[in-house]
């Protein structure tokens, strides 16, 4: 297909879409992960260094680091990215309201707090 009629295609495949888009509502678009990379933006492996690298020691520095090591240790995940790193600690954080859950119910069952 020549470059023109290619081009014109594409225009009006953007044209339909957004037609579609402005009738519809709840829409979403779905993308490669090389999308932020083409747009300039960092891509995840990027935006994690950055993250890491801006990152003052402290507490939560060697939680971070501590959660990373134990990804490469247990996970076949060799260079642990942000998103690994924040559904661990999602999972971290549900585990220990589980558990605050269920001491409380622990304690109602009991009557020592009835």
């Amino acid at each position: 297909m020549e470059r023109k009629k290619l081009e014109e295609k594409i225009r009006e495949k953007i044209i339909e879409l957004k037609k579609h888009m402005q009738d519809k509502t709840g829409w979403s678009i779905f993308l490669g992960a090389g999308a932020s990379k083409c747009a300039h933006l960092p891509t995840m492996r990027e935006l994690t260094s950055i993250v890491l690298n801006e990152m003052n020691e402290g507490k939560a520095s060697q939680i971070i680091k501590e959660i990373i090591k134990n990804l490469k240790e247990d996970t076949s995940t060799l260079n642990p990215t942000i998103e690994d790193i924040l559904e661990e600690l999602y999972l971290l954080l549900h585990l220990k309201e589980e558990k605050k859950n269920r001491n409380r119910n622990y304690l109602w069952k009991h009557k020592k707090y009835r």
